[in-house]
């Protein structure tokens, strides 16, 4: 993911740039990830456990300590 827009590995993302990842990039990453993980690992993964009504997380935007 650091490579997308041009940090070094360890360097930390800003909200803007996290906003503004291009989303091709995001479903390739995933895409991978949940491939190679066995389908346990993912963003798309990651998203569904956290709105899982189990979790009780909401897609606004917000972040909930709760979930």
């Amino acid at each position: 993911m650091a490579l997308v827009p041009g940090k070094k590995d360890g360097d930390w993302f800003t909200s803007d740039e996290l906003l503004n990842f291009p989303c091709t990039d995001l479903r390739t990453i995933d895409r991978l990830w949940v491939k190679y993980s066995n389908g346990h690992l993912g963003f798309s993964v990651h998203k569904e456990i956290y709105l899982s009504k189990s979790v009780g997380g909401k897609a606004d935007g917000k972040y909930y300590k709760e979930a």
